[in-house]
């Protein structure tokens, strides 16, 4: 007991002295990396969030960013409209969880001749592609990123992490796009489903808003 009290006393005589080497300050809690909404502005209308940066980093780089839980695939929403994709069911972004998208920007003629030589997994649009395709597939560069948080985001919070929107765009009863042009970013909040993030470099903004005029019901100022 005498010995476990002398080493006791050793450790709170160390921890006072390093406290007051700090000036009497307690140490300051670590920064959370890696949040949804820490957005670095990089040079020539890039930006980087997650560690990465669209039009900059390549898929390879993200894999190594994203670890194991990381799928490559060709996903397809119908036979006309699909793209290469790196995604994580579970992705930790900082304190968030969530499902994390990583879109390739392959040039269509490459994805069109991976897609022949593709592997459809099960009835889904999941193709997996074949082993000589992959080192191609992950030196292309990143498109756009899109985040879906597994909690609720509402207004009030959007407001409070990324700022005052630019604009606001009603596409339907129950979804609003809250648009950041420059953080290349559309947050979409919809009343009856999950919340999406969705991120390209600013300079590419456009990628994200073409598609929002075509469908657009009201356009206010955020």
């Amino acid at each position: 007991m005498k010995k476990i009290a002398v080493i006791l006393v050793v450790v709170s005589v160390v921890l006072f002295g390093y406290w007051r080497l700090q000036g009497g300050k307690r140490p300051s809690p670590a920064k959370i990396e890696g949040l949804p909404w820490q957005i670095d502005s990089l040079a020539d209308g890039a930006s980087r969030v997650f560690g990465i940066s669209p039009g900059r980093t390549t898929l390879g780089e993200v894999k190594k960013l994203m670890g194991s839980g990381a799928v490559l695939a060709i996903i397809g929403t119908s036979k006309t409209d699909y793209g290469l994709e790196m995604y994580a069911s579970h992705y930790q972004a900082g304190i968030l969880k969530g499902k994390l998208v990583i879109v390739s920007g392959l040039d269509r003629a490459s994805l069109d001749a991976m897609l022949q030589r593709a592997v459809r997994q099960g009835v889904s649009r999941r193709f997996l592609l074949q082993a000589d395709d992959i080192p191609v597939a992950l030196q292309s560069r990143v498109k756009s990123i899109t985040f879906i948080p597994a909690v609720n985001l509402d207004e009030g919070v959007v407001r409070r992490r990324f700022g005052t929107p630019v604009r606001i765009v009603s596409t339907g009863d129950t979804v609003k796009h809250f648009l950041y042009p420059d953080k290349g970013l559309d947050v979409i909040i919809n009343d009856r489903g999950k919340e999406v993030l969705q991120y390209v470099a600013p300079r590419d903004f456009s990628i994200l808003m073409d598609p929002l005029i075509k469908t657009t019901r009201d356009i206010i100022p955020g």
